[in-house]
């Protein structure tokens, strides 16, 4: 499949690609664009009901802690009572998730057809059709919360009725949404990222072979690319006075980073000849002078931008295991240039490049128990003691 002159959804819409349920031949965009327009509710939800999400658990802790202290005979502050009462109507404690909606299900589509546009890798209409089908529904969990959305998604699609519009049958509705559930967090009961490696690495649906782990490391890897200035509000975060005023945000304190750090990605692309990722971000001197919230803390937006594309680099790295050879990305370029608040001519500051790649010699691994962990039997390390005494076991 060649992706240079049409989008992942131009190329499913042919009359050609279809898939037979009895005697009738059903097109698969026809299918994907009934569960596409079905979802346009639920993703407009999505961002809101993050926030109402993070509004209730954070009352719910504060809440939780102001009854514990007032039971507390022994320990009964009026004064931390008060400071509790007050922080269960704080504004600046809720996280305001940045867009979340349909623009970022958009964004995270252009994102797979410019890792997919390589010519060097061929998708099948249903493998198409399931990568699709698994960017719409990736993000709805976050209607209940953020922590462990990629959880939810069966739950929310059954809520919304939309549960049966996903996949031609129940083999690819299950697995559309296993692609969609490892674009992130953890396995359960673990601290352990490697999510993708708990799906199957293909399977057939209705006789067609499908590539589970390979669609799933393209949208991973697509929704890592998916920021850009429209998921912000850098309006909303408004520069601080010169006088000792206190600046006043409609963002709130704990959020500030993330919508500054979106509204300032400029453009993101995938350059296959160069073997490259480019991310350039265009930054106001507003966000160089001061921290902004992050949380319970506050960091400069340049360290936030640091973090984030180191994190974007290990995503890659960890993407690559499954889509190698087909897809060769071996770095991650960085441009960033600065600019004046009142879009002045010139550059507040020169620009910075750097770029994130493996070179020299592999870092070595604290010891080989932790590169291999099949070295690791029942909690005990098989080193040169655990033979010797196996040996004197099994010579008795």
């Amino acid at each position: 499949m060649e992706l240079s002159e049409q989008t992942l959804e131009q190329y499913l819409n042919n009359d050609a690609y279809t898939f037979r349920v009895g005697t009738e031949n059903i097109k698969f965009y026809s299918r994907y664009e009934t569960l596409k327009n079905k979802l346009l509710a639920i993703h407009s939800q999505v961002t809101q009901g993050a926030i109402i999400s993070s509004i209730r658990e954070r009352l719910t802790e504060y809440k939780k802690q102001y009854d514990e202290l007032k039971n507390n005979s022994d320990n009964n502050s009026n004064e931390e009572l008060k400071l509790l009462e007050e922080k269960i109507f704080e504004f600046n404690e809720i996280l305001w998730l940045n867009d979340h909606g349909p623009e970022h299900i958009e964004s995270v589509i252009k994102r797979a057809g410019q890792l997919l546009s390589c010519k060097k890798i061929e998708l099948t209409p249903r493998e198409v059709y399931c990568l699709l089908c698994a960017i719409q529904i990736h993000d709805i969990g976050n209607i209940y919360s953020r922590i462990d959305h990629e959880s939810n998604i069966g739950k929310i699609l059954n809520e919304k009725g939309v549960y049966n519009d996903v996949g031609t049958d129940n083999i690819e509705k299950r697995h559309i949404m296993e692609i969609a559930s490892v674009h992130g967090g953890k396995v359960p009961n673990t601290d352990n990222k490697d999510t993708i490696s708990t799906i199957s690495k293909s399977d057939y649906i209705s006789d067609e072979p499908v590539r589970l782990q390979l669609l799933a490391s393209i949208l991973r890897m697509s929704d890592e690319l998916a920021e850009n200035r429209y998921r912000g509000s850098q309006d909303l975060i408004k520069e601080k006075p010169e006088s000792d005023e206190v600046r006043t945000n409609s963002i709130p304190k704990a959020s500030e980073v993330y919508h500054a750090y979106s509204s300032c990605v400029a453009n993101t692309v995938v350059e296959h000849h160069s073997q490259a990722i480019k991310v350039h971000y265009d930054i106001p001197k507003k966000f160089i002078t001061e921290k902004l919230g992050k949380g319970d803390s506050e960091v400069y937006l340049i360290d936030e931008i640091y973090n984030r594309t180191l994190k974007m680099y290990l995503e890659k790295k960890y993407c690559s295991r499954f889509w190698k050879p087909e897809i060769d990305i071996d770095s991650i370029t960085v441009i960033m240039t600065f600019y004046h608040d009142d879009f002045t001519f010139g550059k507040a500051l020169p620009d910075a490049t750097y770029t994130l790649k493996e070179t020299g010699y592999p870092k070595y691994p604290n010891d080989i128990f932790d590169f291999c962990p099949d070295l690791v039997k029942d909690g005990n390390r098989l080193d040169g003691e655990y033979y010797k005494n196996k040996s004197l076991e099994d010579g008795k």
